[in-house]
């Protein structure tokens, strides 16, 4: 899942325990496909421009809801756990631009929520994995308290 550069996701719905940041940015949202994923089960990689691949991509989910047959994370660049015009929407709005992705973890923190506040505040590991809390619905992203977007890989047991 690779979100905008306001740091917030959701937990999805899919069993999970384990999510890894594999890296952050501050300029690129709507870079969600094109390139080629490290890990063979990862379709969707971001190419590290915002382009006609993006929006292509998103276009074709629009309609689909977490949950539903045919439902890509990848193309939620909004998250709110439904593809739709906001999501088509970001992509344009960023048209044109180069995502800058950073691989170093320092400095970054993984805010966990539910609905009732936060649940708790962890660092990601070396290799950039965090254990999410039972309980936590959504996470903020940040590094050295600034929010910052993240591609975020998430480990099913």
């Amino acid at each position: 899942m690779k979100t905008r550069t306001n740091g917030y996701f959701y937990v999805p719905s899919v069993a999970t325990d384990l999510l890894k940041i594999n890296s952050t940015f501050t300029v690129g949202t709507g870079d969600q496909t094109g390139g080629t994923s490290p890990y063979p089960n990862i379709l969707e990689w971001p190419d590290g421009i915002v382009d006609m691949s993006d929006l292509y991509f998103v276009a074709l989910y629009c309609g689909k809801t977490e949950g539903e047959a045919g439902f890509k994370y990848m193309a939620d660049v909004e998250p709110d756990r439904i593809i739709d015009i906001a999501d088509v929407y970001l992509v344009a709005l960023h048209f044109g631009e180069l995502t800058n992705f950073n691989n170093n973890p320092s400095g970054v923190t993984v805010k966990f929520y539910n609905s009732s506040g936060i649940i708790e505040e962890k660092s990601p590991d070396s290799y950039g994995f965090v254990t999410i809390p039972q309980g936590a619905t959504n996470f903020n992203v940040t590094r050295n308290g600034t929010p910052i977007g993240a591609m975020i890989i998430f480990w099913e047991p």
